[in-house]
């Protein structure tokens, strides 16, 4: 059956299993190898049986030792900064491994030169969509500083209304006392509310997003003056000089328009991209001009237009090309929102239920006192009927005193029938000039005085009321006129950050040398024999995309070496650690360095080809400048952990384990002895022994042979590494 077995698997030798059990064994040999490294070290190779080592007292370095690359600390890694997907073609290129000097930078070399013949024309489309953004800009800022003279103008009409208003009230009925009726109404509240409703700055300040400095002295295109508002230096308090105010708002004075002639009272004024009058479209009227003279701008024009600096022709193509495209409608109108939302919209104060009750509890004829009331109409009033009183009563008294005269001498017979009967009638007609004196007093205080008051009242709470509206209105039409002119001036400033940046990309074709160093190509830095690439080869008419490395220049100042520590030894590594480095190409040569950095997370870049293998990439820096070294140069590297001062130690391969108790083989008189020893730290060549063995005692490099080992076993009755076996003591454990 073995013999037919063998034929059997011999016949299906090139089968995947025989392939298959192949590839186990091949990986079981390795195991073998790998468990043979740990337990005998690398200095167990080719030990004959028998050497010996003499242990040692002194001090102990404690090394971690892995091979790595030298490489640059610090490089200038030069990329394609022009946007796109399509990418751009390499035009010239620096060889690679040229050494970049100091004069190379201060000259300004070129290194790399970039295809910039697109980037060229959508520049010049580009400009165009500017000069198009201006424009309409400039339209847009003048009607909102338009907007911002005519509020003011309503506001200060609608402030000086409620002023007359007010002054009114107290003309007629005295400070004093208006100061009580309007506490009782709280209108001094109200009129507080308003004054800050003014000073949120939604109704006349500035708009919230200032001007481009680039505009501050853009000028009305064809006029001669620069379009008012269209810089910080500008006063926006009031209109500028030769402005009044006309039927459709402000407008120019005395100034002509395109063709020569002068606008109307409140007529559309102005020059390109300002309409002062009745606001209309500054770009249409632009294009009737243009048709009106043969379809070309005037040459007066286009010599003002090039003094701004502006093109003619790009005008033409602009005025004949699409519009530009407008703000979303839906943010406009958020914005106007936003815009709006400080402004406390109410209704009518006077339809409030408590205001109502406050003004019917007021009794205008309880302040018809004439000592009481301060100066004013309404005291003048009734001092005047007080006295008209007054003169009556007593004139109705004199008139009686008199009749009382008359009627003694009547008794007396000095008067007759008829005379003293003229006398009564004169009494009784004085005595009705009084009641109709009072009659008039008591009319005036009843009613008279109250309808003024009433009035007066009635006069400063309409005022009051027409002012808020006024800025209630003011600031919709400023959140109008706000989002025009901020979507204006947010398309302008867009359409110039992009020429802008076109203009910076054209600038970043020509890539010049900004720091010495050796010349590496991108491809060749980011070979990686593991992983593909889909990038072309860094070579002249070679297309690069953006962010694409196209040369590396090493810093050769700064070297240092990327190795990698397994996870078992990591711990052990820190910052700062002393370093040690021998280089392949130089072995005569000692270089001496530190660490600088220890990843915290394991490299999974092979983690594929043995996902339990955990190393962490470990950075150390070589010490001086040395013009021999060149990046990719195999280096061996030291790390040291710690230094032992004053201990025992001997080979690594001296110790092995006997059951769960670690053993070296001590050579006394030419005998072998299996002694019990306690270790601590090791490297890769030694390890410490803290007790069981002394300095100069002589220890076996590797134990006795394995058919020596056996008997010794069989003669102690002990099967090594069997359950339950006790490590005997070190004075017990001796063999011939």
């Amino acid at each position: 059956m073995p013999n037919e077995a063998n034929e059997h698997s011999g016949s299906r030798a090139g089968s995947p299993n025989s392939r298959n059990r192949a590839a186990i064994i091949a990986g079981a040999v390795v195991v073998a190898l790998g468990a043979a490294y740990v337990l005998f070290g690398r200095g167990g190779e080719g030990i004959l049986p028998g050497t010996t080592f003499i242990a040692k007292r002194g001090d102990l370095d404690i090394t971690v030792t892995e091979g790595g690359s030298i490489e640059a600390l610090e490089s200038q890694e030069i990329r394609s900064r022009i946007k796109g997907h399509q990418g751009v073609k390499i035009l010239t290129l620096i060889e690679e491994g040229y050494l970049v000097t100091p004069e190379d930078v201060e000259e300004g070399l070129i290194l790399v030169k970039l295809d910039s013949a697109d980037l060229e024309e959508r520049q010049v489309n580009q400009e165009i969509a500017v000069q198009s953004a201006r424009a309409q800009f400039i339209e847009r800022r003048a009607q909102y500083d338009i907007q911002v003279n005519q509020n003011q103008s309503n506001i200060s009409a609608a402030e000086l209304q409620a002023k007359f208003a007010l002054m009114d009230f107290e003309k007629f009925l005295g400070k004093k006392a208006v100061d009580s009726i309007i506490g009782k109404l709280s209108l001094d509240e109200r009129a507080a509310e308003l004054v800050k409703m003014k000073a949120k700055g939604v109704i006349i300040e500035e708009p919230p997003v200032a001007a481009p400095a680039a505009n501050t002295f853009l000028t009305t295109g064809l006029g001669e003056g620069p379009v008012w508002g269209s810089g910080p230096s500008t006063d926006r308090s009031r209109p500028p000089r030769g402005m009044s105010r006309g039927g459709g708002g402000a407008r120019p004075q005395g100034r002509p328009q395109f063709g020569g002639q002068r606008g109307g009272s409140g007529g559309a004024r102005g020059g390109f991209g300002a309409d002062w009058g009745g606001m209309a479209d500054a770009s249409e009227r632009f294009k009737s001009m243009i048709e009106a003279n043969g379809g070309k701008i005037p040459e007066g024009m286009a010599d003002r237009l090039r003094e701004m600096g502006m093109d003619p022709d790009t005008i033409m193509q602009q005025m004949g090309g699409a519009p530009p495209a407008e703000t979303d409608p839906s943010k406009m109108v958020q914005e106007l929102k936003d815009s709006s939302s400080d402004i406390d919209v109410k209704t009518a104060f006077t339809n409030e239920p408590a205001y109502i009750a406050a003004r019917a509890a007021i009794d205008f004829a309880s302040y018809a006192d004439v000592n009481e009331l301060e100066d004013g109409e309404a005291k003048k009033m009734l001092r005047q009927l007080q006295d008209e009183s007054l003169l009556e009563k007593e004139s109705r008294s004199l008139a009686e005193t008199q009749l009382q005269g008359f009627e003694r001498l009547a008794d007396a017979g000095h008067l007759t029938a008829n005379e003293l009967e003229n006398e009564r009638l004169s009494v009784q007609r004085q005595r009705i000039r009084e009641e109709l004196a009072e009659m008039s007093r008591h009319l005036y205080i009843q009613y008279t005085f109250t309808m003024d008051a009433e009035r007066l009242l009635s006069d400063y709470e309409e005022a009051l009321m027409n002012l808020e509206r006024t800025m209630h209105e003011a600031g919709a039409q400023m959140a109008q006129a706000e989002v025009g002119f901020t979507s204006a001036e947010r398309k302008f400033n867009l359409e110039s950050r992009q020429l802008r940046d076109f203009e910076e990309q054209i600038e970043m074709c020509t890539i010049r040398a900004e720091r010495p160093g050796l010349v590496v190509y991108g491809s060749s830095a980011a070979r990686n024999p593991w992983r593909g690439s889909n990038n072309e080869p860094t070579q002249e008419g070679a297309t690069v995309r953006q962010r694409q490395v196209i040369i590396t220049i090493p810093d050769m100042t700064k070297m240092g070496v990327t190795v990698d520590i397994h996870e078992a030894a990591v711990r052990k590594v820190a910052k700062g650690q002393t370093v040690t480095m021998y280089i392949e190409a130089f072995r005569d040569r000692t270089l001496t360095g530190d660490v600088v950095r220890v990843a915290v997370l394991a490299d999974s870049a092979n983690m594929f080809m043995n996902p339990d293998l955990k190393v962490y990439p470990t950075t150390v820096r070589i010490d001086g400048v040395h013009d021999w070294l060149r990046p990719g140069m195999s280096a061996e590297v030291s790390i040291l952990i710690d230094t032992l001062e004053d201990v025992v130690y001997i080979p690594i391969q001296s110790v092995s384990y006997f059951g769960d108790a670690q053993v070296c083989w001590v050579v006394n008189n030419g005998r072998s002895e299996r002694r019990i020893i306690t270790t601590g730290s090791f490297t890769e060549d030694f390890i410490e022994v803290r007790s069981g063995l002394e300095e100069g005692e002589e220890v076996r490099l590797l134990p006795p042979g394995a058919g020596e080992q056996d008997d010794l076993l069989e003669d102690e009755g002990v099967e090594e590494g069997g359950e339950g076996a006790e490590p005997p003591a070190p004075e017990e454990v001796r063999v011939t």
